[in-house]
């Protein structure tokens, strides 16, 4: 786990060992009061700024392979960021598996990062009725790690974007036409652990294309195999 500090000091837990050290430094910049997300790559994007209230903002992604090995990378940044402190940015985990920010200015930006999520993080759907009407309520979703690994967003005691459970992603094969299911009543809402079984109740919308289509299960960005489905 990658602590970003709100002085200059960041730090990595280790839970095996159940021990802390420290981590590698930002650029003269902390996150005093700032956003982060993780990706589906794994790694973590942080907007930091220097001090409390400060600007100007930059942007890093970071990837820890262990306690001791680790990249802290500045990456790409909004124009606007040279103006804003950290503490006016947010960032949110799209179904896209890009983040979305925007800002306290106005200005807002969607991150693409590179990479992709590793087989074994992916949300499994195991039973979804393969045919669905457009307007029916509380369709059942069953499968394995619908909460993912971690909540997804994260800021501080000012604003929270988790996204650790599960969307459905409707996609019509004719047309392309994507169409998300409201999702509710979850097994659960803590995160999950490897392997983990877990459903959901979801909600077709009646402006959904019908047809030959394909169903996913979406979780911090990160999209389930496909399943055939047909909505009538």
């Amino acid at each position: 786990m990658f602590q970003a500090g709100g002085t200059a000091n960041n730090d990595v837990y280790d839970p095996v060992s159940g021990k802390w050290s420290a981590a590698t430094h930002f650029s003269n910049a902390d996150s005093a009061d700032g956003p982060a997300v993780v990706l589906p790559n794994g790694h973590a994007l942080f907007q930091v700024s220097p001090g409390v209230f400060n600007s100007p903002s930059h942007f890093y992604e970071v990837e820890v392979k262990s306690p001791t090995t680790m990249t802290v990378k500045q990456v790409n940044e909004p124009a606007s960021a040279a103006g804003q402190s950290s503490y006016e940015g947010r960032l949110l985990m799209l179904p896209t598996g890009q983040a979305f920010w925007p800002s306290d200015v106005g200005d807002i930006q969607i991150y693409t990062p590179k990479g992709h999520a590793k087989a074994g993080w992916l949300p499994t759907i195991t039973s979804v009725s393969n045919s669905l009407n457009r307007g029916s309520a509380n369709n059942v979703v069953k499968g394995k790690q619908f909460n993912g690994f971690t909540e997804g967003g994260y800021y501080g005691d000012d604003e929270q974007a988790a996204t650790n459970f599960p969307l459905v992603r409707i996609t019509n094969t004719g047309s392309g036409t994507v169409c998300y299911a409201r999702t509710h009543d979850f097994s659960s809402r803590g995160i999950s652990k490897k392997g983990d079984a877990g459903q959901a109740k979801f909600d077709v919308p009646n402006n959904c294309d019908a047809g030959a289509s394909t169903l996913e299960v979406v979780v911090n960005g990160i999209a389930s195999a496909a399943s055939s489905v047909t909505i009538n």
